[in-house]
């Protein structure tokens, strides 16, 4: 892992521990269950709950994932985002690191999302969860 994507990772989760209810855990890169064979380690997953609900099993779900690339951007769009699509998550989040943007993938169906929004370093953004409290996209990247 370089560093800007560190760094990146660290500044989601201090912004997202801020904004979230208290119902809601920030994890980074730890896995998701969503079956015997498919376990990915989110960079990013806010998940329901705190982490010692987690003692037996690892969460199966995620009210958001953030994937943060600056090199491996096509997989975490298409491999990654057709898991988490197929997989009914919600608002699934790709931090392009070269571009210094965050697409957001929303309205699953199948494996791909139906709505795809690119927000700049100019824009502020939401999660599904709290949508009233907007993040500038600026202070999410390195």
């Amino acid at each position: 892992m370089k560093s800007q994507h560190d760094v990146a990772i660290g500044l989601f989760t201090s912004v997202h521990r801020e904004m979230l209810s208290e119902n809601d855990d920030v994890q980074g890169q730890l896995p998701i269950d969503f079956s015997e064979i498919s376990e990915p380690e989110p960079d990013i997953a806010v998940v329901k709950g705190n982490p010692r609900d987690y003692l037996e099993s690892h969460p199966n779900t995620a009210e958001l994932i953030v994937e943060i690339s600056a090199s491996t951007l096509n997989y975490d769009r298409n491999v990654k985002g057709k898991l988490y699509a197929r997989n009914n998550i919600q608002d699934y989040w790709s931090v392009d690191l070269r571009k210094r943007c965050v697409e957001v993938y929303r309205s699953p169906k199948a494996d791909k999302y139906e709505d795809v929004t690119v927000y700049t370093e100019l824009d502020e953004l939401s999660t599904l969860i709290k949508p009233e409290n907007k993040l500038k996209v600026a202070d999410l990247l390195p």
